[in-house]
């Protein structure tokens, strides 16, 4: 079993100086994975690329601009442009712009589809949350690292890639983890927090499981998402379903909750797609997780350990318990 490469880092040091040592190692993992991130029809053509690119980069800048000291570090390090980091960034955007648009023009041929399951469940230590996560990006599947960042008292672990500043799967020891899925597209993106920046930006300031919810529920995106969050206390577990402006809450039911990439809400069912296995998969993972006994992270990697819900398209496993500050990951 290939061992994961793990760092620690100190967010109040300069960004160049933070990541040097994961530039340093993964540069060539970094550079693989942008590729293969930009490598599709819209961000190829020799008119829309270069423009889109650009549009992006400025549009970031008047919308905040968070975390552009890392993705300027990374760019440097792997002798980049800037625009192709932020662009890989906001991989999960852009598909849903395809998304959006597919219907309305054919020619967008970008799988806009980013299939990931995710489940809580109780146990006697308190919530395991697994999450598998499926991305059509291959050149992921090999080059997961694990960054382990403070900020003050506060100890941040996250599942990540090289060259990725959002977050899409992160836990506070002794306080919560959220992981986010794919929600079908609903309305064209703005540009209000991404919801990678977003999980990061709750991982580094929301006090409890409580204001996690809160923030992740109010705070307005650039574009839909479903978001799994575990806390460390016996009711602390939900999902946020959310559209951009939009929140609907599910709890657990017999202390287990799934998630995968269609909406339960009211009101929000209309925006699913009926042809995707998303409901499989819910289904699969519900019942796994209703069945579980063991007592550590390896028995709970287990529950989404068959098909459907571990497939060709996985390329992370894990497991948060935000309880004791456990975790277990597996590419």
């Amino acid at each position: 079993m290939k061992k994961i490469p793990g760092y620690d880092i100190h967010l109040a040091d300069p960004a160049p100086e933070r990541l040097a040592p994961l530039i340093a190692a993964h540069r060539s993992d970094a550079r693989k994975i942008l590729k293969e991130c930009l490598n599709v029809p819209v961000m190829n053509s020799p008119i829309l690329g270069p423009i889109l690119c650009k549009g992006l980069e400025a549009a970031y800048g008047i919308s905040g601009g968070l975390y552009r000291d890392e993705i300027d570090a990374w760019a440097t390090g792997i002798d980049r442009p800037a625009q192709d980091v932020l662009a890989a960034n906001l991989s999960y955007e852009l598909a849903h712009v395809a998304g959006w648009l597919e219907p309305r023009l054919s020619m967008l041929k970008w799988p806009p589809v980013f299939g990931c399951t995710a489940v809580a469940v109780r146990a006697p230590r308190g919530w395991f949350h697994v999450r598998h996560m499926d991305w059509p990006v291959q050149a992921m599947r090999d080059r997961t690292i694990v960054l382990h960042a403070t900020k003050g008292r506060r100890r941040i672990t996250t599942v990540s890639f090289p060259a990725m500043v959002g977050v899409l799967s992160g836990m506070v020891e002794g306080q919560f983890a959220i992981t986010l899925n794919w929600a079908p597209p609903s309305e064209l993106p703005g540009f209000d927090f991404g919801p990678s920046f977003l999980l990061r930006h709750v991982l580094e300031e929301a006090a409890d499981f409580a204001a996690a919810v809160e923030l992740l529920k109010k705070t307005p995106l650039a574009a839909p998402v479903l978001f799994l969050v575990t806390g460390n206390g016996a009711r602390d577990a939900c999902v946020v379903e959310r559209t951009r402006k939009e929140a609907r809450i599910r709890k657990p039911e017999g202390g287990v909750l799934a998630m995968a990439n269609h909406y339960l809400g009211r009101g929000f069912r209309q925006f699913n797609d009926p042809e995707y296995d998303s409901e499989e998969r819910f289904d699969a993972a519900l019942c796994a997780a209703a069945g579980f006994e063991g007592s550590t992270p390896a028995e709970a990697l287990r529950i989404l350990g068959r098909r459907p819900t571990r497939n060709s398209e996985t390329v992370q496993r894990m497991v948060f318990c935000a309880a004791t500050g456990e975790v277990l990951v597996r590419t």
